[in-house]
């Protein structure tokens, strides 16, 4: 990859498959959650545990209840990939066409 590139072009270059392939996207998303797990919130709480997640959790919750999202702060990627691995509760199945 040329050091040269800008963002923009970096940014097109990675989902044109052009400069970057799947092995770099990958890289990418490990060091921003290897970055992540070395932020603390004032909690003190350990990335990953369970009570780092319900604390996560109970911050979602204020967020869909209409809470200000510059209130709730950065949802670490850690969390949302957790959230997408659980089925919703009280989804509807999808109709049958």
């Amino acid at each position: 990859m040329d050091p040269g590139l800008s963002w923009r072009a970096l940014y097109v270059a990675t989902w044109e498959g052009t400069e970057m392939n799947q092995s770099g996207v990958t890289n990418l998303s490990r060091r921003v959650r290897k970055l992540e797990s070395q932020l603390t919130n004032i909690t003190g709480l350990v990335a990953r545990s369970d009570e780092w997640f319900e604390f996560w959790g109970d911050k979602i919750d204020r967020l869909i209840a209409g809470e200000a999202p510059e209130r709730i702060g950065r949802i670490p990627l850690d969390v949302i990939d957790q959230m997408r691995e659980q089925p919703c509760s009280g989804e509807r199945p999808s109709p049958e066409f």
